[in-house]
This record gives structure tokens, sequence and C-alpha cells, in this order.
């Protein structure tokens, strides 16, 4: 997992939260894969719970990874998580403001019609950075 494009890793796994410009909070984060998968069609979802409680969710259809020339492996970049509470709605500033230390499941599902890779991990928010 990293941050940006090209890829930037954050091997302690810590990542900022953002205020988007009409008022809601995301995560941006970087899915590097290796193994067999097709890059040219991948289905990405990627989900994030707090407590076994989905608060965001990323889905993209039939993508394009980025293969990477420094090595084996391809990269998704800056996957955008909306924060959302249970219905749906913007998860508001107060439970954003709660999650900065806490630990986050993020589970990633990538599917292409070669082959799959599924992987959980344990995330943390480091800050929440908001418009000025």
């Amino acid at each position: 997992l990293g941050v940006d494009n090209p890829f930037e890793p954050r091997p302690d796994l810590r990542f900022a939260i953002d205020q988007g410009l009409q008022g809601g909070h995301h995560i941006d984060i970087s899915v590097r894969s290796q193994g067999g998968l097709d890059p040219d069609h991948v289905d990405i979802q990627l989900d994030l719970l707090d407590g076994g409680v989905r608060i965001a969710r990323h889905l993209t259809t039939d993508w394009l990874l980025h293969i990477d020339p420094d090595g084996p492996w391809c990269d998704y970049p800056q996957a955008r998580m909306v924060l959302v509470d249970t219905e749906g709605g913007l998860l508001p500033p107060e439970q954003v403001d709660a999650l900065v230390g806490r630990a986050l499941e993020l589970q990633v599902h990538l599917r292409t019609p070669i082959g799959s890779a599924d992987a959980s991990f344990t995330i943390s928010v480091s800050e929440v950075r908001r418009l000025r």
C-alpha cells in the first residue's frame, strides 16, 4: 500500500484523511500488486472497515493497472475512498476526527480474467487535513 502517482510506499500503513471540496472526507490509497493478474482488465474493490462496519468503499470495473518499469508489479494509483456513515451519508466531522490513531481494516480485492488477488491490511489514520 502507498500513496500518489507514481507509487510511494507507506510501510507504516499510516494515511491522512483529506477534506474534499464538497465537505466530505476521504482517504487516497494506492495499491501495488504482482502475480498472475491481467493488468489490462481488472475489477478493483477496496473496503475500509472500522470495527467491522464499512465506512468507505472504492469500486472500479475493467480498469487498467499501471505497469511499473522498475519492477515486476503493477500499480493502481490513488483510489479515493469517501468516508460514509451506515446510511450512506457523509461521515460527520466529529466521527472523522475520532478515526485518528485508530486501527482500521482495509480489504483489497483485485479480479481479472486470469486470476485474482485478495489481501487485508490494518491501517491507521495519521491526521485529518481540512480545507482552510
